[in-house]
């Protein structure tokens, strides 16, 4: 064989070989797989920090800061779902759609306080406000009980991710107290 020849069959090998190197999944970043190991729901944890690609070069306090994001985006689009459901369904849901729609724009805030005590290096009150979410966004299903109203499947499903990305998060601002 020709040293072109050579050449032709190591080059492409040799580039795989580098870009293999250089693909880097945030799931098998070591201290994410430390952190989520250390949370209630390790493949929520992965998932939620593999879908902002800032997670692959953030240390501890950025890797939170994402899933309290998280929390609050899904507060947000809660609040939002309720919304409408109370623009179409509003008889149906009545005094308890309208307690839960309030719960969620609390727990949305309660998510920002959160967020932005992190950036401040308050992290005991930080993990507070992401508890303190978390029984909030509880709340709802406990409403919709105690008004003999049906609670809707899909904000349950809401209710129950928000949870637990707000013990996620509690669960690592945690690790950051000690």
């Amino acid at each position: 064989m020709g040293s072109t020849t050579i050449l032709s069959l190591l080059l492409p090998l040799s580039l795989c070989f580098l870009f293999n190197q250089f693909s880097y999944v945030a799931g098998e970043n070591p201290l994410i797989q430390k952190i989520c190991h250390a949370t209630p729901y390790y493949d929520l944890c992965i998932s939620t920090l593999q879908s902002d690609k800032t997670s692959e070069k953030s240390d501890t306090e950025g890797l939170v800061a994402i899933v309290v994001k998280q929390a609050e985006a899904t507060a947000s689009s809660t609040y939002t779902y309720i919304s409408k459901q109370m623009l179409t369904n509003g008889t149906m849901f009545g005094s308890a759609g309208e307690l839960c729609e309030s719960h969620y724009e609390t727990t949305r805030l309660t998510l920002q306080e959160s967020a932005n005590d992190l950036g401040n290096d308050s992290f005991d009150s930080a993990g507070r406000k992401a508890s303190e979410a978390r029984e909030q966004a509880k709340t709802c299903g406990s409403d919709f009980a105690r008004f003999s109203v049906t609670y809707p499947p899909d904000l349950a499903k809401r209710e129950t991710l928000l949870k637990q990305l707000c013990d996620i998060a509690s669960n690592i601002i945690s690790s950051l107290l000690v």
